[in-house]
């Protein structure tokens, strides 16, 4: 037995003193039978003190046990006997009436007593936490400790039990009556009933008999309102049904274990990977039983020493589990734990995912970029190869056609300056249209070779500034036709970040093509800007020379391809294609507003953002 429920005699002595059983009784007096004796013993004193002195005053009667015993006279004894009957008789007055104090003494104190115990009882009742009822055997309320919620004290007493009860729990009330009375045992129940707010709560009752010397003279019910509880535990009920079928529906692996390591619960979702039923898993230790050989010890370890406080919690980790098939699935644990009121850890609650797939999946793609890296290495170390070949290529094509178109020409030249008057006009005509001819194929040749480095070339970004770029082409295009009426019209301070040798191929196709097309108008205007955006900036070079069908506008950078007659408008039809590959090696794109004899603004965009701390380059010979 525990120290807290040992006696303790002082404490003990303490309960018997204040028990109302255990008052003292008033203090007794000389008991009857002592009184009559001391009443007789007064009497036979009387006769030996008068035989004494009788025999000292008249010695000649004899000795004082004569006089005592022997020889008194006749009117003496008498007078002794009577003496002797007045003692005893005032001794049994007194004791009678000693008698009768001691038993009104005794009624009062244990009136006082009864009162006491009363007092004690009801003040326990009107402080007690419950509410507190005396009924007799039809129902009726003798006594209630206090308020009943939505009752006065006088609506109470004196009325029936069944008064306040709903009618269908009116058979529970008399059914726990009939127990009190009849069995002398106590019922349990609960009920509804109204609250101090007039609403209805429910009230756990419990209603146990009086007994006096064995009889049940009353029953006291008492109750105490559970409404709050009840609801916290209904409420409670409703979290956990909701959280088991959270539990059962999730669509992750959700294993319960104990401090041993042993499974207690788990979902149809591990049930479904595992390939167990449920009843062949709880109970089964998790690490024996779906864990690879080759990870029990380590991870029986690791869980021991966190459940022991050795280890810092593990909220995630990775492993694999054992089927039923004897397959092994990857699964990524989430894992939190369980502690006890003393904050031990009690268990485990692990949430998995099947990452099986998803590995075989990151290995495939491992295993796809080493090979696609493989290939790039290889196919970049052969297009190295063949944009080495193709630009030798060009410069040898460039070569071998330069050699004999420029013998052509010189032999052409050489016609007209040594023989023109040997030539009628069709020869003459045969010869300006071999003249033209090389000087077109010059420029093809050019043109060709600038299409070959833009392909070839690495780009190298830097700072340009557009404006002055463009500025530089139109003088320079001003110079060649002197007599032309063209209006430039360049927006200052256009900056953008590429390629400088690039961009001036660029812009230089763009102008000469702008340029170009408005040879036929007696007065051209030619314009460059650029156009913020919230996601980009858009450059353009506008002109109101002849356009162009939008129809065919998707032949513009297309190499050889040509919308007008070489009559009309000159040009070799590589130009718009190099320009369409520059902007694409520089991120962008490039696209053409036109109509026929409306002019046609040439718009693009470079994929190279403009730094806001980068000041514009000097662009030097541009």
């Amino acid at each position: 037995m525990s120290d807290s429920k040992r006696s303790d005699p002082k404490r003990s002595a303490e309960r018997a003193r204040d028990s109302p059983s255990a008052k003292s009784p008033p203090r007794k007096g000389p008991g009857r039978a002592r009184i009559l004796v001391l009443s007789v013993l007064f009497g036979c004193g009387y006769w030996v003190v008068d035989g004494f002195l009788h025999s000292h005053f008249h010695p000649e009667e004899g000795s004082a046990l004569t006089a005592i015993l022997l020889h008194p006279s006749f009117d003496e004894a008498i007078e002794r006997l009577v003496f002797l009957a007045a003692c005893l008789a005032v001794g049994l007055v007194y004791s009678a009436s000693l008698r009768r104090k001691r038993e009104k003494e005794r009624i009062l104190a244990d009136v006082e007593r009864e009162r006491e115990h009363v007092a004690r009882h009801k003040a326990v009742a009107e402080t007690a936490a419950d509410f507190v009822m005396e009924l007799d055997r039809d129902g009726t309320v003798r006594f209630a400790s206090r308020v009943l919620p939505g009752y006065r004290r006088d609506q109470l007493v004196g009325t029936s039990v069944r008064n306040w009860v709903f009618h269908k729990y009116e058979s529970i009330v008399e059914n726990a009556l009939e127990d009190a009375f009849e069995r002398r045992t106590v019922s349990e129940f609960e009920m509804p009933g109204t609250r101090a707010n007039c609403e209805v709560g429910w009230f756990a009752c419990r209603m146990g008999p009086i007994l006096v010397e064995g009889r049940a003279v009353g029953a006291v019910l008492s109750f105490v309102d559970v409404t709050e509880r009840r609801r916290t535990a209904e409420a409670l009920e409703t979290e956990t049904a909701h959280a088991t079928k959270y539990f059962e529906v999730a669509a992750v692996v959700m294993v319960v274990l104990d401090r041993e390591g042993c499974v207690t619960r788990i979902n149809r979702k591990g049930c479904e990977t595992l390939g167990y039923p449920a009843r062949d898993i709880v109970g089964k230790n998790w690490f024996e039983t779906f864990l690879p050989v080759r990870y029990r010890d380590e991870v029986r370890s690791v869980f021991a020493k966190v459940v022991a406080g050795e280890l810092d919690r593990v909220e995630y980790h990775e492993n694999p589990v054992l089927t039923k098939d004897g397959r092994e699935r990857i699964v990524a644990w989430h894992n939190v734990f369980f502690e006890d009121e003393l904050g031990r850890i009690s268990g485990s609650l692990s949430s998995g995912e099947d990452i099986t797939e998803r590995r075989k999946a990151e290995v495939a793609l491992r295993d796809f970029n080493r090979e696609m890296k493989r290939q790039v290495e290889q196919r970049t170390a052969e297009l190295t190869v063949a944009n080495e070949e193709l630009e030798a290529f060009a410069h040898s094509v460039s070569h071998d056609l330069r050699g004999p178109l420029r013998a052509i020409e010189g032999f052409a030249l050489a016609l007209s300056e040594d023989c023109t008057e040997m030539l009628d006009d069709t020869g003459r005509g045969y010869l300006d249209r071999i003249q033209a001819n090389c000087r077109s194929m010059t420029l093809l040749i050019d043109d060709l070779l600038d299409l070959s480095r833009v392909t070839c070339s690495e780009v190298r970004y830097e700072t340009v500034d557009l404006s002055k770029m463009v500025r530089t082409i139109a003088d320079g295009l001003s110079r060649l036709e002197p007599d032309r009426q063209v209006s430039f019209v360049i927006a200052p301070d256009v900056v953008a970040v590429g390629d400088l040798p690039l961009l001036r191929i660029a812009m230089t196709n763009l102008m000469i093509n702008a340029w170009k097309f408005t040879s036929r108008h007696p007065a051209a205007r030619i314009e460059f800007g650029v156009e913020e955006s919230r996601d980009e900036r858009m450059y353009f070079i506008k002109d109101d020379g002849a356009g162009l069908n939008m129809e065919h506008a998707d032949r513009l950078f297309r190499a050889f391809q040509r919308l007008h007659a070489p009559h009309e408008f000159p040009g070799t039809g590589i130009g718009l294609t190099t320009v369409h590959r520059i902007v694409k090696r520089h991120g962008g794109r490039i696209w053409v507003d036109a109509a026929v004899e409306k002019g046609a603004t040439f718009s693009f965009t470079l994929g190279a953002a403009l730094s806001a701390d980068s000041p514009p380059a000097e662009v030097e010979g541009s």
